[in-house]
């Protein structure tokens, strides 16, 4: 096996996916949600990887096997099972986007299918929605799949959808809530602001390894990419002190959290018209 072989597997990008909610929500359009059961099961392994006999087959010729399809725990699965369900989409028509290899449309009879891939969780939308279960149904002759109907939670983002009415509202409530009580933060102080105003902060020279202040920034900024532009400003620039922090630094992003916290009903609003990116709700 090539020591330098790239085993990269893409995911969908989080501007990709609030874009594709986005544009279905100000066209109503039907959104189904679709689960992969034991998906790295089914992409083919290029590399020769060889596994001891199973415990409890009795064989004295002390033979081994060589995988054909990938396993849980290998290095190069995520890319094989993205691979093979590529090539898959692919003969049911679909292509995917060069900005982005995890969104796929299929244009069929004036009707637009768009289908999204994070790793084994699929979203597919469209206007049609006979055309959609149909793809669904195909999908489901192939792999394993549990479908999990119109979409409510992606990602770990709470979707409230009313196609009806061209109104979709998408918070982090609950993973919020977990990284409050994770941090101590739940009946602390509310915090009105996430970051005081002209804030200058030196950074320290040494690294206090036992706070998890770079755990606390990585999850504050996916709260900030998902649902919550309203901390960008404050995580990006707590973000800046990766290489050297102490308990000030770690308490200005507990303070951030907190700020979360008191505020985890808010949601990123889309709709037809909609003037207000962020709603209370």
């Amino acid at each position: 096996m090539d020591e330098e072989e790239d085993f990269y597997s893409p995911v969908v990008k989080m501007p990709t996916l609030k874009t594709f909610l986005s544009i279905a929500c100000c066209n109503r359009w039907y959104i189904e949600q679709l689960d992969v059961q034991t998906a790295f099961l089914n992409g083919p392994i290029k590399s020769e990887v060889y596994v001891k006999q199973p415990d409890g087959y009795s064989n004295d010729q002390r033979k081994v096997y060589r995988l054909q399809k990938a396993l849980y725990g290998l290095r190069e699965s995520p890319l094989c099972w993205f691979q093979c369900l590529d090539q898959y989409l692919k003969v049911l028509g679909f292509t995917n986007f060069k900005i982005d290899s995890c969104l796929y449309s299929l244009k069929y009879n004036g009707h637009s299918i768009y289908l999204l891939v994070y790793v084994d969780d699929l979203l597919i939308c469209g206007s049609d929605i006979d055309l959609i279960n149909t793809i669904k149904s195909k999908l489901s002759l192939k792999f394993c799949m549990k479908l999990l109907g119109p979409v409510s939670n992606y990602l770990g983002i709470q979707i409230e959808y009313d196609r009806e009415s061209g109104v979709m509202k998408l918070n982090q409530r609950r993973y919020i809530e977990s990284l409050a009580k994770k941090y101590g933060v739940v009946e602390s102080k509310s915090f009105r602001t996430p970051m005081e105003m002209g804030l200058q902060i030196e950074k320290p020279d040494t690294v206090a390894e036992h706070l998890p202040y770079r755990n606390l920034v990585g999850a504050l900024l996916y709260v900030a990419a998902g649902t919550r532009p309203d901390i960008s400003f404050s995580t990006n620039y707590l973000s800046r002190f990766q290489n050297g922090y102490n308990e000030t630094l770690f308490n200005y992003a507990k303070s951030v959290l907190k700020y979360l916290s008191c505020t985890c009903n808010m949601s990123l609003s889309f709709g037809i018209n909609n003037g207000n990116l962020l709603d209370c709700c």
